[in-house]
């Protein structure tokens, strides 16, 4: 039997989809507070950043990270639910594009590490991710939050351990 949902059902649906996705950003928001409020690194956190572009695209990033202390550059996707890791996937490739465009601009050494980080609150089956990349760039339930942040971050210094601070301030200041 399929069962029809009126206007007003559909609406409801959509809003309580937005309030789950807020609560898990607001999740993510806490988690970054405190791991940074720990670290007391130099870094600057954007939330619901949308980048200007020519082609009228407007893909908000739910969070983008430039972390001066450590070199790198972190944009974090947040969904309510595992299953919409595929929106996410879509919304990396965009930001991987667009960060592009600003290291070009601005003529930015590769010295910046570029980092995508994936956050569900919630995990539903199957969660269909890249086992080399889910054991670290992917974060199911909040309790694993500052575990994870702390292993890409010691990852990124295993690549990056000739990385100054002092030598790219005006790189920091001009990207913002």
């Amino acid at each position: 039997m399929k069962i029809k949902l009126t206007s007003s059902q559909r609406m409801h649906k959509n809003y309580d989809d937005e309030i789950r996705g807020e609560e898990a950003e607001r999740l993510m928001f806490d988690a970054l507070q405190m791991h940074f409020n720990g670290t007391k690194d130099d870094a600057l956190i954007l939330s619901s950043h949308k980048f200007l572009t020519n082609d009228n695209t407007n893909k908000e990033k739910d969070f983008l990270i430039v972390n001066l202390s450590r070199g790198y550059l972190m944009t974090v996707e947040v969904k309510a639910n595992s299953k919409r890791f595929g929106k996410a996937k879509n919304q990396f490739k965009d930001s991987k594009h667009r960060l592009a465009e600003v290291f070009s601009e601005l003529s930015l050494p590769p010295a910046w590490k570029v980092v995508n980080l994936f956050f569900a609150q919630k995990c539903e089956m199957p969660f269909k991710c890249p086992k080399d990349k889910c054991s670290k760039y992917a974060i199911i339930a909040d309790e694993t939050i500052a575990d994870k942040i702390n292993l890409i971050e010691q990852e990124i210094f295993q690549v990056n351990k000739d990385w100054d601070p002092k030598n790219h301030v005006s790189e920091f200041i001009e990207l913002f």
